[in-house]
């Protein structure tokens, strides 16, 4: 980190003196208004927890938004961008030390402009200022820090900086900033053209089986083959991957696939990385062993774990009676700590941190241990835990497993059922004990691909499990996911309680909407429906053929310097390989334009997955499950993208004034296409209005509806085809009128919603 100051040291080679008061120009007016808006920390009103954390500090926090981007170039100042989010260890650390210090925030008030994002809420601002981070400084991670041009571009980056070397770096930047403009807006845009480099659409074919299995086995081959997982050191569960490498497996009745899988799972389940008392599991290890975790615990991670779990279970072998036990700790974890009963909605996360303390949630004292544990249970606890061992974390006790549950069955002389009873009778007692403490903070938003996720994972843990409330868990969830996340038409990426972000959907949050509707079926038309109209709406907002497949974020998010059309699958997967997946699976009801959807999400990005297999296993998942299933490896563009196709081209609106005060609206469409009826099947579907002022519209009267077929008969929704007309009554002559509504094509395409003026001849 030394060195990469240096580097911006070196741009500061001559001394400037400083402008005088005399010698500054007169403020406009945007510059005032500029520096009121930035004269204080905004983030008391912030919706995200994790900014919420940094309300108080000294530093006048901004949020991401257009209005801090304007004044940020109506001040000419560069940006200070930190993101992070809110269970992030070293976040807090660099909260503590820097951010709340009155040197720093002094720093950053006077020369800077600085904005806090949480890269929770914003993925795509994350993509893209870590990818730079990457380019800059050869490493990437949270807290992340970037100097930016007031438009934007990133100069500088880097992640956590201590107190000094932060307060070093905001003086040589800003000095670099009067003195060598034109070297950082020079390297600026150089990082911006290799970002751009990397977004750029690759043609290629579709992946063979060999590549596949050449993705495969190289994978396999990086498996730890003592203690699973990636690597030799530090380790992270790396979900999708060991999802790709089981169903890749179960394709191919591949053993060594599938024990490779299990061993990784088993050695988890065993370690620190799993809580031994409450269930659950951390977001990363620390060791080869899993012994010793980051303590976060995020629902994205167990979500996509207690699926998995699921799904192997009935394959499991000796490892049933574990897998089993870890997949019921890790659902009541999650009912218990990141449930919100009363809306069916899971929050985000769990911090590391009780107090200043990382792991103080989990981490046990010798002597705090063996006052917890009922003395009938000792035994037990010493058979399966290293509570007779030495401390392994500054003096305290991280428990995990000394010995498989087979030799400590062998051991006590008791069954796997009786040992595995005895467990939870002493996870219920130091549960107790633990609970009369602190507890983690837990980070309460709800993100709506981190929601279907779980969703899917309950419903395939009730069938794993035969647990019917997990079901229940399941379609209360995907439920919910309509009601809270669909707004007017479209859905948002993040609530809290009743608060919405205005933050629109990412490919992510549809697509996995999409694959929990096709997964989760209570065998109801509805449902069916409801996932039909869905992919006909991540169809319309991004599929795109200029970039040969899926973008990950619409259009209308316009505050980068450049658009995230590309990303790959990491902790969670890309947007695109969801997309992949849940389209493939409504594809094979019969939707030819679904198919072709799916087929360009995968060979859109071929080029990628061959070149890099480890940063996409959710997409090789679903090219390896196309190939299986014989599906055609050559297909055109799905048969209009909403860039081929105008909505005035196929729907055609006019006006007259009635006898009485009012006005008739007809509406005509093309043969082929229909909107909408008012109200609209569904909350998330555009319903047809006219809009006006307050004071020019009573009423609307909307014809009946016409049930339409559409994607092929798969499902039907109410809407208006061929010529209807609307009433409007007593408007107020000469206001304005205005008709919002979404063109489809009966095929499953919808074009993106359009405002079009409504003029009475």
């Amino acid at each position: 980190m030394i060195c990469r100051i240096a580097t911006l040291l070196a741009l500061v080679s001559v001394s400037v003196s400083a402008c005088t008061r005399d010698s500054l120009p007169e403020a406009s007016s945007a510059d005032k208004a500029a520096r009121r808006l930035v004269a204080s920390n905004q983030l008391a009103g912030a919706l995200s927890p994790y900014l919420r954390l940094h309300a108080d500090n000294p530093v006048h926090w901004q949020m991401w938004g257009a209005e801090t981007l304007a004044a940020a170039r109506s001040l000419d100042r560069p940006i200070f961008l930190s993101i992070g989010y809110f269970s992030c260890y070293w976040c807090h650390v660099m909260e503590r030390e820097s951010f709340a210090a009155t040197d720093v925030a002094e720093l950053l008030n006077r020369s800077f402009v600085a904005i806090k994002v949480d890269r929770e809420e914003r993925p795509d601002l994350d993509e893209f200022y870590m990818t730079a981070v990457n380019y800059l400084s050869g490493r990437g991670g949270w807290p992340m820090t970037v100097l930016l041009l007031p438009t934007g571009e990133p100069f500088w980056g880097g992640t956590y900086l201590p107190h000094d070397q932060l307060a070093q770096l905001l003086q040589q930047a800003a000095q670099a900033w009067q003195q060598r403009r034109a070297d950082l807006e020079a390297q600026a845009q150089q990082v911006v053209l290799a970002i751009a480099r990397t977004q750029q659409p690759v043609d290629a074919p579709f992946p063979t089986s060999a590549t596949v299995e050449r993705a495969r086995r190289a994978l396999l081959a990086q498996v730890d083959p003592q203690w699973g997982g990636f690597g030799s050191g530090m380790k992270f569960p790396m979900t999708p991957t060991l999802r790709f490498l089981w169903e890749s497996a179960l394709r191919r009745g591949d053993q060594a696939g599938m024990k490779a899988v299990r061993r990784t799972l088993r050695q988890m389940i065993l370690g620190g990385i799993y809580d031994q008392v409450g269930g659950g599991f951390h977001r990363y290890a620390t060791d080869r062993k899993w012994e010793i975790p980051h303590f976060e615990k995020m629902l994205y991670d167990n979500a996509q774990l207690l699926w998995l779990l699921s799904d192997v279970l009935p394959q499991a072998g000796d490892d049933a009676a574990l897998f089993r036990w870890a997949a019921h700790g890790t659902a009541e974890f999650l009912l218990r700590r990141l449930y919100d009963a009363s809306r069916h909605l899971f929050w985000s996360a769990t911090d590391a941190l009780v107090g200043d303390v990382e792991g103080g949630g989990y981490r046990w004292s010798p002597a705090a241990l063996n006052s917890a544990i009922p003395a009938a249970l000792r035994p037990t606890a010493a058979a399966i835990w290293n509570i007779d061992g030495p401390p392994n974390l500054d003096g305290d006790l991280v428990l995990h497993w000394v010995r498989t549950p087979q030799e400590a069955a062998r051991r006590l002389h008791v069954s796997l059922d009786e040992l595995f009873a005895r467990v939870e009778r002493l996870q219920r007692a130091l549960l107790v004990v633990r609970s009369e403490k602190r507890q983690p903070a837990v980070d309460d938003k709800s993100v709506a691909v981190w929601n279907a996720l779980a969703a899917i994972a309950f419903w395939r843990a009730g069938d794993a499990l035969e647990n019917p409330l997990y079901h229940l868990v399941a379609v209360d969830a995907r439920d919910a996911l309509l009601r809270a996340f669909w707004r007017r038409g479209r859905p948002v990426h993040v609530v809290r309680g009743d608060e919405v972000a205005a933050i629109p959907a990412t490919l992510a949050d549809g697509a996995a909407m999409l694959l929990a509707a096709a997964m989760i079926s209570d065998e109801s038309e509805a449902t069916t429906d409801w996932g039909v109209e869905v992919a006909r709406w991540l169809t319309a907002q991004f599929f795109d053929a200029d970039a040969k497949g899926f973008v990950e974020v619409a259009a209308d998010m316009p505050d980068l310097p450049l658009p995230v059309q590309r990303i790959r699958d990491g902790a969670v997967p890309s947007g695109n390989s969801l997309a992949a997946q849940a389209l493939l699976l409504l594809a094979r009801a019969g939707s030819d334009e679904f198919l072709r959807a799916a087929f360009w999400a995968i060979r859109g990005r071929a080029a990628e997955l061959a070149g890099s297999p480890t940063a996409h296993a959710a997409l090789l998942d679903a090219a390896d499950a196309w190939l299986a299933a014989e599906l055609p490896t050559a297909l055109p563009y799905p048969a209009r993208s909403p860039r081929s196709v105008d909505t005035q081209s196929v729907l055609q609106v006019t006006a007259h004034h009635r006898a009485q005060q009012g006005v008739e609206v007809v509406l005509t469409l093309a043969d082929g296409w229909h909107v909408n009826a008012n109200p609209a099947s569904y909350p998330f579907l555009i319903a047809t209005e006219v809009t006006a002022p307050a004071t020019a519209v009573v009423a609307v009267r909307y014809p009946p509806a016409e049930a339409i077929e559409v994607a092929g008969g798969q499902a039907r929704v109410a809407g208006y085809r061929g010529s209807v007309t609307l009433v409007v009554e007593r408007a107020v002559p000469d206001e304005p009128l205005w008709l919002r509504a979404q063109a489809c094509s009966d095929d499953g395409t919808c074009l993106a919603p359009a405002l079009l003026p409504v003029r009475p001849n």
